[in-house]
């Protein structure tokens, strides 16, 4: 996206089977990485607490990348449980009507969902029909959600230090709209996955200090750590 500092290395597939992608960040913030949606790449927070894969449908707090999609007139009834949350709890009303741009074979339409995290959170609808892939291996044409508004999920806080961008979310654990299970079924990996984060914590953000590290899907990757693990 051209807001990092760090060289981004080349995917690597094991003959196991295994995906292997880099991650980029900050060792004191978050660690990105790429995600593939139809003809749009996004540096997305590698998170382990949540489940959902989302990426904005609009520019939002400084971060110009977003789905070009079209996003359908909020109707009274298409929502989740949760959303009806999201508007009594002060977070403001549904979003208006807006159009993004030619979507690239896909489409986002009702249920409207809300998620919360702890320091966060998100709402949008469903959007499908798009072909998705993360670490080089093909999740199928998974659903997932089409962010319209947020709190701190998508940032942009390059002026700290490199890195410090995130075009949105992807959860790692088990759930609806969970990315990695889309990808374990598509690809036929083991359900398994391991995250390599590298960078010192102690040390002011800097360019010299900014945080690197792989996400493996499937297993190991021997290369990537001394001892024992396997």
């Amino acid at each position: 996206s051209g807001h990092l500092a760090v060289m981004r290395l080349p995917l690597r597939k094991r003959a196991r089977g295994v995906g292997v992608g880099p991650l980029e960040g900050a060792a004191l913030y978050d660690y990105t990485g790429p995600v593939t949606v139809g003809d749009q790449t996004f540096d997305v927070k590698i998170d382990t607490g949540s489940w959902a894969f989302s990426v904005p449908t609009k520019p939002m707090d400084g971060v110009g990348a977003y789905l070009r999609v079209h996003v359908p007139v909020h109707k009274e009834g298409d929502v989740s449980e949760g959303y009806e949350g999201y508007v009594s709890e002060g977070y403001g009303p549904p979003p208006p009507r807006r159009l993004g741009g030619p979507a690239a074979g896909g489409h986002c339409d009702a249920p409207w969902h809300f998620f919360t995290y702890g320091s966060g959170w998100l709402t949008g609808p469903v959007c499908s029909g798009f072909k998705v892939s993360l670490d080089g291996l093909s999740a199928g044409e998974p659903p997932f959600i089409g962010m319209t508004s947020q709190g701190r999920i998508v940032v942009n806080k390059s002026e700290v230090g490199p890195g410090l961008v995130t075009e949105g979310i992807l959860g790692m654990a088990w759930g609806d709209y969970s990315l990695f299970d889309a990808v374990v079924s598509a690809s036929g990996i083991p359900d398994v996955f391991s995250i390599q984060c590298c960078g010192n914590r102690w040390k002011p953000f800097g360019e010299e200090h900014t945080g690197t590290g792989h996400l493996v899907l499937g297993g190991l990757d021997p290369e990537l750590y001394a001892g024992g693990g396997g």
